[in-house]
C-alpha cells in the first residue's frame, strides 16, 4: 500500500547550536544525558578571547576553553556585570593555567631553536578546532596559548631566524619576524595560514579566527594581506619600525 508520508520531503535537522566534546571521555555537550557545568569566565589581555572551564559531569574532567568573542566590548556588555568575577579564586586559577601554558609553549619553541636542526613545530594537529559559522565554537585553551607562546618566542630570538610552525587541527600556521628592506617599514611580523588537509579551503570566518590567535585587536587593522603565489595560503604582514613587538 502506498504511504503518502513517503512523498513528503523530510527537512534536515538544524545543526546543534554548540560544538563541543569532552577531551577526556568524548561526551557530546548537546546530548541531554551528558551535562556540562560552566565555571567562571576570564577575559584575555590583548585578545578578543575569553577563557572558560566546563566540567564534564560524565567523567568529572575540566575542559579549559578559549571562546573567540569577536567583539569583546559587546561580549562584556551582553554578559553584564554578574558574568565576570576576576577576584574569584577559580577565575584567578584559570588565568594562571593559561599564562603557564603560554610559557610552556614558548619554552618548547625556544628549546627547538637551541637544537637548530629544523624549524620549530608545535603540533596540535589533533586538537578539536573545527569551525562552523552556525554554531558556538569553544576551541581548547591550548590553541590560543600555543599561538601566543610561539609569537613570544619568535619575537625574542635574534634575526634572521627560521620561522616557527603551529599545526592546529587541519590548519598550518607559519610565523616569522622578517626584515623587509624593500618595504617602507624595516620589519614585519609575518603569518601565513593555510588548510593542510584541503589546500585552498579557508573561509573568511576561519581566517579571522586564526588571525585573532596571533595578533592583538589593535594590530589587526594594520595587517597587510597577500595571497600565496606558489601555494594556496594567505600571508599577513604586520609592519614594524623597530625589532620589538607589542606584548601579546
Amino acid at each position: 500500500m502506498h504511504n503518502p508520508a513517503e512523498d513528503q520531503q523530510t527537512e534536515p535537522a538544524p545543526p546543534a547550536p554548540l560544538h563541543l566534546r569532552c577531551t577526556g571521555c568524548g561526551a557530546d555537550a548537546n546530548a541531554p544525558d551528558r551535562p556540562f557545568t560552566p565555571g567562571p569566565i576570564a577575559l584575555v589581555s590583548h585578545a578578543h578571547h575569553a577563557l572558560i572551564s566546563l566540567r564534564c559531569e560524565t567523567c568529572e574532567m575540566d575542559n579549559d576553553l578559549a571562546l573567540w568573542t569577536i567583539d569583546q566590548q559587546r561580549f562584556i556588555s551582553e554578559g553584564g556585570p554578574d558574568a565576570f568575577h576576576p577576584e574569584d579564586p577559580r577565575t584567578i586559577a584559570l588565568v594562571e593555567r593559561y599564562e603557564q601554558l603560554v610559557q610552556e609553549y614558548r619554552r618548547a619553541t625556544d628549546d627547538q631553536y637551541k637544537q637548530q636542526e629544523r624549524w620549530p613545530v608545535l603540533d596540535l594537529s589533533g586538537a578539536p578546532v573545527e569551525l562552523h559559522p552556525d554554531r558556538f565554537f569553544f576551541p581548547p585553551m591550548a590553541a590560543l596559548a600555543a599561538a601566543r607562546g610561539l609569537r613570544q618566542a619568535i619575537a625574542a630570538h635574534q634575526r634572521p631566524q627560521p620561522p616557527g610552525i603551529l599545526l592546529l587541527g587541519d590548519y598550518k600556521c607559519i610565523l616569522s619576524f622578517d626584515e623587509t628592506p624593500r618595504a617602507s617599514h624595516p620589519y614585519a611580523l609575518h603569518l601565513s595560514v593555510g588548510n593542510a588537509v584541503l589546500p585552498g579551503h579557508l573561509p573568511d570566518y576561519q581566517v579571522r579566527w586564526l588571525i585573532s590567535l596571533f595578533f592583538t585587536p589593535g594590530e589587526v587593522p594594520f595587517l597587510l594581506a597577500q595571497p600565496g603565489q606558489r601555494v594556496p595560503v594567505i600571508h599577513f604582514y604586520l609592519p614594524a619600525y623597530a625589532p620589538e613587538l607589542n606584548p601579546c
